[in-house]
């Protein structure tokens, strides 16, 4: 996390796997979500994501179900998936509507 050019927070997550990619780009968030709350795209699954900021259509920020959950390489379905504390900690910062969102790279 960056600003005014400067590193605040670098943290682990999990991106988007192999056909349901983290798309790059400049987005800003359009929806937020203070709580838990079960994937659109995944219904029959129970909750599985924790504290959600939209940031590009179905693509968010968000905990998962369990800090378990966040790997060290590509397994999410296009999200950014984060840890508990991590999500949090851009809660407590004020992320919310209209908060910028810098996704780079391919991994």
């Amino acid at each position: 996390f960056v600003k005014n050019r400067k590193v605040l927070r670098a943290v682990p997550v999990s991106t988007g796997r192999s056909g349901y990619p983290t798309n790059p780009g400049t987005f800003h968030v359009f929806r937020s979500v203070n709580g838990k709350e079960t994937s659109a795209q995944f219904p029959d699954s129970h909750w599985n994501m924790y504290r959600s900021l939209y940031f590009n259509s179905g693509e968010a920020l968000h905990g998962s179900y369990s800090d378990l959950y966040v790997r060290t390489f590509p397994d999410s379905h296009g999200c950014v998936r984060m840890l508990h504390r991590d999500v949090d900690w851009l809660w407590r910062k004020g992320w919310t509507i209209g908060t910028t969102v810098r996704v780079y790279g391919n991994w």
